[in-house]
């Protein structure tokens, strides 16, 4: 799957895009970035797509963002009814990740 960002797409926007596809999973842009449904970028004109499948781990989402939009991020995983950084098991798939907190989820 790929992510389509440009300089017209809120970070919410992308959030839900992602979320669609990775419901125990959640992206959280690292400030300066975030605004309020603002779009992504004011200086410059950004265009392009990021592959989201199943089998990138964490490690490398958060490196492509920063690589192909200069973003900084990172994924937070579902536990239950909290969100937890996924930097202890960042080179696990999104999949794995999704997997994970679905079923942690289910047990609480």
């Amino acid at each position: 799957m790929e992510l389509y960002i440009d300089d017209k797409r809120s970070f919410q926007y992308i959030q839900y895009e992602f979320g669609e596809r990775y419901p125990f999973l959640k992206i959280d842009f690292l400030r300066p970035y975030i605004g309020d449904g603002a779009p992504l970028f004011r200086r410059q004109r950004v265009r392009g797509t990021i592959n989201i499948d199943g089998y990138k781990t964490v490690d490398q989402i958060v490196q492509d963002f920063e690589a192909i939009f200069g973003l900084s991020m990172m994924i937070l995983r579902r536990s239950g009814n909290v969100w937890v950084e996924t930097c202890l098991t960042a080179d696990w798939t999104l999949e794995q990740q999704n997997r994970e907190g679905e079923a942690i989820s289910r047990i609480t």
